[in-house]
């Protein structure tokens, strides 16, 4: 009869999909397995669960539950329902490496990568070849500043204003030392905001503030470029103060996937109840760091740790000078190699680019800090090896 017909063709035309769709799946994971296989990460489909779980580890996946769940099966020695896990694994690390979304970070590759370090276990960019890069390779980030450094000037209570935080892994190890004292780290780069937000909460790090917003002059809204985060250039190297039409052009190094807005604050307009350092990693854009901040300077006389370039332009010394000159600061230069053999991974291969790299840091601090420095020995020790800086008073 026709009814019949008609459920005949019906039965036959959805089996027909099924098993089509069966098919299309089947050449999907095939087709994913020999293009891991064609990278190395598999040698066939037929693979050991034992060498499959070995190339999931050694290779960066955003997928982490599936192949936790692969781990606990290999564990219980099921090794059937570990292959299945593992497998779905590459299957959505292949699609997510694919993934476009609507935002203006499409077709870009998953970027992170969890790291243990001196300071805690810390998230960062793989493809960052400034911070990043250090973390990875030596489980800790220009940790002279730290361990010689801050340890001597800061003391427990010390309310500390940090802009330019960037992950990070000096914000971890100064909130350990101030405790319960609080911590302002300020962050312009969103994404870099992300990964600082991330890492305090992974340390449960609790005396941080945080705030998404670039130290300007001038409130309200500025714009902040978004540097492409699967694409190997140091992202934590980027001054805020150079040409920003040339940025979004590519013709600074920097390959950006746009731009957006983001709100401008001054140090002074936080209003802070005490303020006893004053870190600052802002390139070319110190001087104007410093002029939003000179309430707080006048009110407080914190100590200043400024990060410096490269070049030192002529504002930066300008900025330095003003300091000595109209709020009696004694001036130091902190200056140590980038690499250091006794790092947290003992790791002895230097990286090609911290060659010929030197750390180069201002110290602005009171006499009565420095007093209190040398009250004790060891402190004593590593002032007095310290290179002041020398201005001439200005002619009036």
């Amino acid at each position: 009869s026709t009814g019949s017909y008609l459920l005949f063709l019906i039965l036959f035309l959805h089996f027909g999909l099924v098993f089509l769709t069966l098919i299309e799946k089947k050449n999907e994971k095939a087709d994913i397995l020999r293009e891991y296989a064609r990278n190395n990460l598999l040698r066939s489909p037929d693979e050991s669960v034992e060498y499959l779980w070995s190339s999931v580890r050694e290779n960066p996946l955003s997928s982490w539950s599936w192949y936790l769940l692969g781990e606990a099966h290999i564990n219980k020695g099921d090794y059937s329902k570990a292959e299945e896990f593992l497998q779905m694994a590459l299957l959505i690390t292949q699609k997510e490496d694919r993934r476009e979304t609507d935002s203006p970070l499409k077709g870009f590759r998953a970027f992170t990568t969890l790291q243990s370090t001196k300071y805690g276990d810390m998230i960062v960019n793989r493809f960052d070849s400034g911070q990043g890069q250090y973390l990875m390779n030596y489980g800790e980030w220009r940790d002279h500043e730290i361990s010689d450094g801050l340890k001597h000037i800061l003391k427990q209570g010390d309310l500390v204003a940090e802009v330019g935080a960037g992950y990070d892994a000096h914000t971890l190890a100064i909130a350990q030392l101030v405790k319960p004292a609080r911590v302002i780290a300020i962050e312009a780069q969103r994404l870099l905001f992300q990964f600082l937000t991330g890492n305090l909460a992974l340390n449960e790090i609790i005396n941080v503030s945080t705030l998404n917003a670039k130290a300007s002059i001038t409130t309200g809204v500025g714009r902040v470029p978004i540097l492409n985060p699967s694409i190997e250039q140091c992202h934590t190297c980027l001054d805020l103060s150079v040409d920003r039409k040339e940025l979004l052009e590519g013709k600074l190094g920097y390959k950006s996937v746009g731009e957006e807005a983001i709100s401008q604050i001054s140090i002074d307009s936080l209003s802070l109840p005490s303020c006893g350092l004053l870190k600052i990693d802002a390139g070319n854009d110190f001087p104007a760091v410093l002029q939003e901040s000179l309430q707080t300077v006048e009110k407080y006389h914190p100590t200043l740790w400024v990060t410096l370039g490269l070049e030192l332009a002529e504002s930066t010394i300008n900025a330095l000078h003003y300091l000595w000159e109209s709020h009696k600061y004694e001036m130091f230069w902190v200056e140590q190699p980038c690499f250091s053999p006794n790092n947290f991974r003992q790791n002895s291969t230097m990286a090609k680019n911290l060659e010929n790299c030197l750390s180069t840091t201002a110290l602005a601090i009171q006499t009565e800090v420095k007093k209190a420095i040398l009250s004790s020995e060891g402190s004593r020790t590593w002032i007095s090896s310290l290179k002041p800086i020398h201005f001439e008073k200005s002619q009036k």
